[in-house]
């Protein structure tokens, strides 16, 4: 996987999630200091921005589908 700068960053409770100028985007345990998961349902999944909703603690990922 090539490296690519990271665009956003959002901190939900003991969660970090980081999303990559690429459109991939990874969750980190705040305990650990690894990665738990990546947040691509599937690999043509480019997700373009992230919302943390603290009302009722729901991540929400605005993601479009790269045409091959």
């Amino acid at each position: 996987m090539k490296r690519t700068r990271v665009i956003e960053i959002v901190a939900a409770r003991d969660i970090v999630f980081a999303l990559a100028h690429s459109g991939v985007c990874a969750a980190f345990s705040r305990e650990t200091n690894k990665r738990v998961c990546f947040l691509n349902v599937s690999p043509d999944e480019v997700i373009r921005s992230l919302f943390y909703n603290k009302n009722n603690d729901s991540l929400i990922t605005v993601s479009v589908y790269a045409s091959l």
